[in-house]
């Protein structure tokens, strides 16, 4: 089966037959978790869909200023919390970025972190991305967090920020080391540290990074693999 997202709509197609098996209109952003689907709905709510016949297990309103300022989400690696960032605009020149952490199961809301208030029409975030046990907390799974407001976080499964630092560009990747690499070339480290560079246009076409920190893509129709340390 493949889930279809139109921007306005999802379709969970089955490909053989060729037929939708079921649509949910005014939605967006879906995932897939187990027997779930989770996406982004009218009016500024997120909601889990049973992915046999897409019917409504839960729908929960989150303060946004728009369903379109809900960003994409991320999903915990036990597949029981789904981590997604809004943004409350009181006016034009001025928003406060949220960060949520929903259950999956019942879709109430275990916690949100109001961060930095941004100006001049800097609105949202960047969508959050997981790491799991990263080194300094073996036993847990942490988040890590961009605002348009120039900043960038690190909180933990229970909501706790463990630092924050300004930054101008967005994540590339996140190695297994905890290596995280922005579109600038900066790489930080998972204490939010500034750890070394590579290029910018290498961090921007890159695919992905292994478990020895090498980062690899494409650039110029020419595949490469860099030592990022």
């Amino acid at each position: 089966h493949v889930i279809i997202d139109t921007h306005s709509a999802l379709y969970y197609y089955e490909p053989y037959s060729k037929e939708v098996v079921w649509a949910k209109e005014n939605a967006r952003g879906p995932m897939l978790v187990a027997d779930k689907v989770l996406g982004i709905t009218h009016p500024h709510s997120v909601f889990a869909l049973s992915k046999k016949d897409g019917k409504v297990l839960w729908e929960t309103k989150v303060y946004a200023k728009s369903e379109s300022f809900i960003t994409q989400g991320s999903v915990s690696p036990s597949e029981d919390k789904y981590y997604f960032a809004t943004s409350v605009c009181e006016d034009s020149d001025s928003c406060s970025p949220l960060l949520y952490c929903v259950d999956i199961e019942s879709g109430s809301i275990d916690w949100a972190m109001k961060l930095a208030q941004s100006r001049g029409g800097n609105e949202n975030l960047h969508h959050p991305v997981v790491i799991v046990n990263p080194k300094n907390f073996p036993s847990e799974d942490h988040v890590i967090a961009i605002s348009c407001n120039g900043f960038f976080y690190e909180f933990s499964q229970d909501g706790k920020k463990i630092w924050q630092t300004p930054t101008e560009s967005s994540i590339v990747a996140v190695s297994s080391t905890g290596s995280i690499i922005m579109s600038d070339g900066a790489i930080f480290g998972l204490t939010g540290t500034h750890t070394g560079k590579v290029s910018s246009d290498m961090a921007s076409h890159s695919s992905f990074i292994d478990a020895n920190d090498n980062m690899y893509g494409v650039y110029e129709d020419h595949a490469f693999g860099n030592y990022i340390r």
